[in-house]
């Protein structure tokens, strides 16, 4: 056997490691880094089509474009596994500290429709409920905040479970924030679609802003293609600074506040998959 030193098939071995370690470095870059997407989207399909692993910074930008707000914590808590990617909540916590609470950025625009699939793993223990993704525009309005200055607004979906509605059955809703809502927090318009755990739901959502101080914008919400909400004289906002969508929601946690009713003893998973984006 030839055992002489090769000082070429050396530094072809190490320039091989070297690529690795960089590759797997920029994959797991944290927001803000040199090597992040900058890319803003107006019309974009996702599939989550990498090898099963964390969905890393670097896939997520590769997906998305501009995102920021992902922690290295959430992005633990995100799994790609045969083509879909699962998002953990963690058991006795809420909020972002329990799941994930981030943004994409993209183009700025008045009239957007997003869709993806939805699905909550077999025995998903409910709870109270929680929120899913969305969109929203301007001031990007949440959590309680007094969105009457008309600059801002946001829309996601919800899961709810009521003890005295339908005997407890967990259901979506749409939630939203806007200038005309008629409580502190988000409005979901009573309209409710029953589901259970470990089945698909196709989500669609058609925001279109409204002009001036006009009622003339839309909210159209549809789950597995049957229209839930529909209202063709929406006013999201009253001021131009707030008149845009320009951001994905990427809200997926429990709460609500932090109360016994949406907090759960096991550590639960929702899938998405098949999300677009698409400016009209």
């Amino acid at each position: 056997m030839n055992t002489c030193f090769s000082p070429l098939k050396f530094f072809k071995a190490l320039k091989s490691h070297a690529t690795q370690l960089v590759m797997c470095s920029i994959l797991a870059m944290p927001l803000g880094s040199s090597y992040g997407q900058s890319t803003i989207y107006s019309d974009n399909s996702v599939y989550f089509s990498w090898q099963n692993s964390t969905y890393w910074y670097g896939y997520f930008t590769s997906d998305f474009g501009n995102v920021y707000g992902y922690s290295d914590e959430e992005k633990d808590r995100h799994q790609i596994t045969n083509g879909v990617l699962g998002v953990k909540l963690l058991k006795d916590l809420v909020g972002q500290s329990g799941g994930t609470i981030c943004d994409v950025l993209i183009d700025n625009g008045t009239d957007y429709i997003i869709k993806y699939k939805v699905k909550f793993e077999s025995g998903f223990d409910w709870k109270k409920g929680g929120k899913l993704p969305g969109i929203g525009g301007g001031q990007i309005y949440a959590g309680g905040q007094d969105t009457s200055p008309g600059d801002g607004w946001s829309f996601r979906i919800v899961w709810h479970t009521y003890d005295n509605i339908n005997n407890g059955q967990p259901f979506l809703a749409p939630y939203a924030y806007y200038v005309d809502q008629p409580g502190v927090y988000g409005d979901e318009f009573s309209t409710r679609y029953f589901i259970t755990d470990d089945n698909w739901y196709d989500i669609w959502i058609h925001v279109k802003m409204n002009t001036d101080d006009n009622y003339d914008g839309k909210l159209q919400v549809k789950i597995n293609d049957s229209t839930i909400y529909y209202n063709a004289t929406f006013r999201w906002v009253t001021q131009n600074s707030g008149r845009e969508i320009d951001q994905i929601m990427w809200d997926i946690f429990r709460g609500g506040d932090a109360t016994s009713d949406y907090i759960s003893s096991n550590d639960c998973w929702i899938y998405l998959d098949d999300f677009v984006i698409d400016k009209q």
